[in-house]
C-alpha cells in the first residue's frame, strides 16, 4: 500500500484518497514565492540574476508532459486522464511563468523608480557597467593601481549623479579598452581566475605583517575561514561530479516513477544544471572585474549540499562503484564522473599553488614556529645557548623572523647582555617596524637604564596588538625585574607590573577588567601599607562598584569606590609578604558598559574601576 498526493495505490488499482489531483494552488504558489524570494535577492546582490533565466527554463524542462497530464478517470488497474487544451497549455507553463511573474512583481518597481528618476532603462544598477571600466582601464594604470581605477573614477564622478550617463560612458570605455588590449585583458582575467581560487585569510595575514591577533584567532580565521573554503570547494566539485552515481541510482530511479504514477510528474531535471552555469557565470564575471572575499559567497550556498553529501558518503563507505564494466553512457557512468572529478579538483589546485605556493609556504612556517616554540621553551628554563639556537634557526627558514630575533634579545637578557638584546631588537624592528613584542621588550630596557621618554615611547605599541601584551609583558620582562613600590597605573611605564587592565585612558589612568593585577616591590619593613587612587567612574545614577582587594591570594579589605578620584588605604599582614618581596595586587569589582547606559557610545567593554595609582608603604 502507498499513499501520496491525494492517492492510494492498493494491490494493483488505483483509488481516490481525498481528490483527483493535488490542489491547484500548489502549482503557483511555490513558484510564485521562489520569484518573489529571487527578485529581493537580486536587488540586494545583482549576481543573482541570472537565477532568473535558469530557474524558469529549469521549471520548464519540469513541467508535466502530454502522458503526464493527470488523472481524471479511473479504471481497474490503470490511470488515465484527459484535459482540455487550455488546461494542458497552463500546467506546462504556469510554474515557470509565475516563477519570472514573482521576480518581475519586485524587480519591476525599482526599474520604473530609475526610469523616472534617470531618464534611461536601468533594471537594477549601474554597478556592472561602472565596474567593467574601474576594472579594465589600462590607459589609467600606474604602479599603485595597475587596473586604474582611480583614473576612471574621475571621469565617473565628475558627471555627478546621472547614473545613465555614467553607465553609457563606462560600458563603451570599458568595452574599448578591453578590445584596444585583448593581452593585457587576458593576462588581468588569469590573475583574477588564480585570485578567485586562493586561501584569502592565508594571504592577508602574510602580506599584512603589521596586524597582530592572538594565537587562536589566528587559528579560527584559517580554519572557518580558508579551511571551510578548501572543504567545499573540493568536497562539492566532487559532490558536483559525483552525486547519483552509486548503488542506490536504480533504487532511486524507480522512487521516482512510482512518484510520476501517483503525481502524474515527470522525473525531475537534475538541478545541477541551474548551478554549474551559475557558478561558471560568478567565476567568469570575477575574472572580467575583479576578485574580493565577498565575491565568493554566492558560491558557498551551491557548493554547501554537495560537499555534505560527499562527505556522508565517503565517511558511512557508501561511495561504492556501481558498475565498473558498464560504459553505455561514458559521460555520466561512476567511472567518468570520479575521473572528472579528480581532473577538476587537480586543475583548481593547480591554479591555486600558481597564485601561491601554499604548500611550500605552510611547510616553511610550520618549522619556523617550531624552532620558536623549541626556543620559547628553553627560555621559559632559563637555557640561554638552547634559545639562542632554536632562534637561529627559525631565522634560518624565515630571515625576515621578528619574533625570531626577539628570542634572541630574550636569550641575551638572561646572560644579562643588554646591549646585545638592543641590537637584535633593533634588527626585528627593520624587519617589522610595528612589531609591537620588539618595541615593548626594546621600552623595557629603556626603562631600565633610565631613559623615561624612550621607554614611553615604545610602550606606547602596546595598543598595536590585539594580543594581551600585558600578561606578555609581566612574563617576558623578568629578567629586567625591579619591581618598585609604587606604580602611576596609566602613566606610560606601568608594562610588566599590570595585568587585566584595558589600555591606558588620556589622562594617565586604567579601566580595570573584572579582575585586574598589580606585581609591587615591598619596601624592607614589618609594617606595610595598600594605598590605591581609585575611581568608581560610572554614569549619573548607576551602583558604585564593590571592590575586593586581595594580597598574595588573600583577601585583605573590600570597598565601594565612589566617582572621582579617591585615596584607599589597607594594612598588609607581615604573614603575606614573602621572602623575595614581591607582592601581587588583586583588584576583583564589579563591571558594567558604557553602551548599556547610552545606546549611542561606541564603548562596550566590560569596565571595572578606574585605577591611577597603587603603592606599598613602609609605616
Amino acid at each position: 500500500r502507498f499513499e501520496a498526493g491525494g492517492w492510494r495505490l492498493e494491490a494493483g488499482r488505483a483509488s481516490r484518497a481525498s481528490s483527483l489531483q493535488p490542489p491547484a494552488s500548489a502549482s503557483f504558489v511555490w513558484p510564485l514565492l521562489a520569484g518573489v524570494n529571487l527578485g529581493a535577492l537580486a536587488l540586494v546582490r545583482s549576481v543573482a540574476l541570472p537565477l532568473l533565466p535558469l530557474g524558469a527554463l529549469w521549471l520548464l524542462l519540469n513541467r508535466p508532459r502530454t502522458k503526464d497530464r493527470g488523472p481524471t478517470t479511473l479504471s481497474s488497474g490503470i490511470i488515465s486522464g484527459r484535459g482540455s487544451p487550455w488546461s494542458l497549455v497552463f500546467r506546462r507553463w504556469s510554474a515557470s511563468a509565475c516563477f519570472v511573474l514573482g521576480a518581475l512583481l519586485v524587480i519591476l518597481p525599482w526599474t520604473a523608480r530609475n526610469y523616472a528618476t534617470y531618464d534611461a532603462l536601468i533594471l537594477i544598477d549601474t554597478t556592472g557597467a561602472e565596474n567593467l571600466w574601474l576594472d579594465n582601464n589600462p590607459a589609467g594604470s600606474v604602479p599603485g593601481d595597475p587596473l586604474g581605477r582611480e583614473a576612471a573614477k574621475k571621469q565617473l564622478y565628475a558627471l555627478g549623479d546621472d547614473r545613465a550617463a555614467r553607465q553609457r560612458l563606462a560600458a563603451a570605455n570599458g568595452v574599448a579598452a578591453i578590445r584596444g588590449h585583448p593581452a593585457w585583458f587576458l593576462q588581468k582575467a588569469w590573475g583574477e581566475a588564480k585570485q578567485f581560487f586562493a586561501l584569502e585569510y592565508f594571504d592577508d595575514m602574510r602580506e599584512r605583517r603589521a596586524i597582530w591577533l592572538p594565537p587562536l584567532e589566528v587559528w579560527l580565521r584559517l580554519a572557518l575561514g580558508d579551511g571551510l573554503w578548501l572543504l567545499l570547494l573540493f568536497g562539492g566539485t566532487v559532490g558536483l561530479w559525483l552525486a547519483g552515481k552509486t548503488k542506490d541510482q536504480g533504487r532511486r530511479t524507480k522512487d521516482r516513477k512510482r512518484s510520476s504514477l501517483v503525481f502524474g510528474l515527470s522525473s525531475l531535471v537534475d538541478p545541477r544544471w541551474i548551478f554549474v552555469p551559475w557558478l561558471l557565470y560568478i567565476l567568469l564575471t570575477s575574472m572580467l572585474f575583479h576578485v574580493e572575499l565577498r565575491y565568493r559567497l554566492p558560491v558557498y550556498p551551491v557548493l554547501l549540499p554537495y560537499a555534505a553529501w560527499a562527505l556522508v558518503r565517503i565517511v558511512d563507505c557508501r561511495l561504492q562503484i556501481a558498475d565498473w564494466r558498464s560504459w553505455k553512457s561514458p559521460i555520466y557512468n561512476l567511472k567518468s564522473a570520479m575521473l572528472a572529478s579528480a581532473l577538476t579538483c587537480l586543475a583548481i589546485a593547480g591554479i591555486m599553488l600558481l597564485h601561491r605556493p601554499y604548500v611550500g609556504e605552510a611547510w616553511m612556517l610550520a618549522r619556523k614556529h617550531a624552532q620558536l616554540w623549541r626556543a620559547e621553551r628553553a627560555l621559559a628554563g632559563g637555557d640561554a645557548a638552547g634559545a639562542t639556537a632554536a632562534a637561529e634557526a627559525a631565522l634560518v627558514l624565515d630571515p625576515d623572523s621578528a619574533l625570531g630575533r626577539v628570542a634572541l634579545a630574550r636569550a641575551a637578557l638572561i646572560y644579562g647582555d643588554q646591549d646585545a638584546a638592543l641590537i637584535a631588537l633593533d634588527q626585528a624592528i627593520a624587519a617589522l617596524r610595528a612589531h609591537p613584542h620588539a618595541h615593548l621588550l626594546r621600552g623595557a630596557i629603556l626603562r631600565e637604564r633610565g631613559d623615561l621618554a624612550g621607554a614611553r615611547a615604545e610602550f606606547g605599541y602596546e595598543q598595536a596588538s590585539l594580543e594581551d601584551l600585558q600578561r606578555w609583558s609581566s612574563r617576558v620582562f623578568a629578567p629586567l625585574a625591579a619591581y618598585p613600590s609604587a606604580v602611576d597605573v596609566g602613566g606610560g611605564l606601568d608594562l610588566g607590573y599590570v595585568r587585566g587592565f584595558w589600555p591606558a585612558e588620556p589622562g594617565g589612568s586604567r579601566w580595570s577588567t573584572s579582575q585586574a593585577e598589580i606585581v609591587l616591590g615591598a619596601p624592607q619593613a614589618q609594617s606595610l601599607r595598600l594605598e590605591l587612587e581609585l575611581s568608581g567612574g560610572r554614569p549619573d545614577g548607576a551602583t558604585p562598584p564593590h571592590v575586593g582587594i586581595s594580597v598574595g591570594g588573600r583577601e585583605i579589605g573590600q570597598l565601594l569606590a565612589e566617582a572621582g578620584w579617591h585615596r584607599y588605604g589597607f594594612a598588609i599582614p607581615p604573614d603575606l609578604v614573602p621572602q623575595a618581596r614581591r607582592l601581587t595586587v588583586t583588584l576583583s569589582s564589579d563591571t558594567f558598559r558604557p553602551r548599556d547606559f547610552d545606546r549611542a557610545s561606541p564603548d562596550n567593554r566590560a569596565l571595572g574601576v578606574m585605577v591611577r595609582r597603587v603603592e606599598i608603604k613602609a609605616l
